[in-house]
């Protein structure tokens, strides 16, 4: 619903879950069923966008979540400035709660919330440099525990950081994107940092467009040290090679065969390629 001042829309979402026991090392077949409403409001109030919105979600065996979000966005020229407060959760999965080895049927939902504010400059010339701060609270954050070797919940946990990023599209159809994130994260319960979250990540994207239904593109990644249970996972840097064409995506990820470790003691994908298609009613 549309007026000169006012946007408002609605919605409703359904989700079907299940995973088989023979691929996921479940004792037993496995499903779980989701369904939500939502609705969004934008209110226009001269360079002023006023947004709300809440959403309900009831999750098969668990109560219903109610989350919300307000924000605001003020747009001078070149400039605009966001703030939004949101709220959000994570039930766990379905391999989370009854994997033979690690599942707890036990776990409850995670939930946050997070404040953020960015600042953005906007130039044909100079390209789109934006400027992030955000903190995150969380209440039983699910997290793998190696010395019981479960998942479990962290009863309060807290990520804070910014983020730059800044992009431009070129002459001769080149655009380029770069971002680089910082973290600082904690586990109340422990005051450490929580486990497998880099503090710096760094990721470059420059794509060439040959037509509307045909672009190139290269993607470089740099992830830094994971602080684990009883080591510290090691940096690590990945090239991946994308084509579009049309719907079809082609993905050659780790260019260069590159030997990391996303979690300690547990070896990575080597080069390997992905193809995906897009379809839409």
């Amino acid at each position: 619903l549309k007026t000169s001042r006012n946007h408002l829309s609605f919605g409703a979402d359904a989700l079907e879950e299940s995973v088989s026991a023979l691929d996921s090392k479940l004792a037993q077949d496995r499903k779980r069923a989701q369904f939500s409403m939502f609705t969004n409001n934008d209110f226009h109030l001269g360079n002023t966008i006023l947004a709300s919105g809440i959403r309900i979600t009831k999750i098969h065996n668990n109560k219903a979540f109610v989350n919300y979000k307000v924000g605001s966005r003020v747009l001078l020229d070149e400039i605009s400035w966001r703030t939004n407060l949101t709220t959000g959760f994570k039930a766990p999965s379905l391999y989370n709660l009854y994997a033979t080895f690690g599942g707890d049927p036990n776990l409850k939902v995670e939930k946050a919330k997070t404040l953020s504010t960015s600042l953005s400059h906007d130039n044909k010339i100079l390209g789109k440099t934006t400027f992030s701060l955000f903190k995150s609270q969380y209440r039983n954050y699910i997290d793998y525990d190696l010395e019981t070797s479960t998942y479990s919940n962290i009863s309060s946990a807290s990520i804070k950081g910014y983020d730059f990023s800044w992009q431009k599209s070129w002459p001769s159809f080149f655009k380029t994107v770069i971002s680089y994130t910082y973290l600082n994260t904690q586990n109340r319960q422990t005051t450490k940092y929580l486990r497998l979250r880099a503090k710096n990540s760094v990721k470059a994207k420059l794509h060439y467009y040959l037509s509307d239904s045909l672009n190139l593109g290269t993607v470089y990644r740099y992830i830094g040290e994971r602080d684990d249970t009883s080591s510290v996972s090691p940096a690590y840097n990945l090239f991946d090679f994308i084509l579009n064409y049309q719907n079809i995506t082609v993905s050659l990820k780790n260019v260069f065969d590159h030997d990391y470790q996303e979690l300690a003691g547990f070896q990575a994908f080597g080069r390997n390629f992905v193809v995906g298609y897009r379809y839409s009613l």
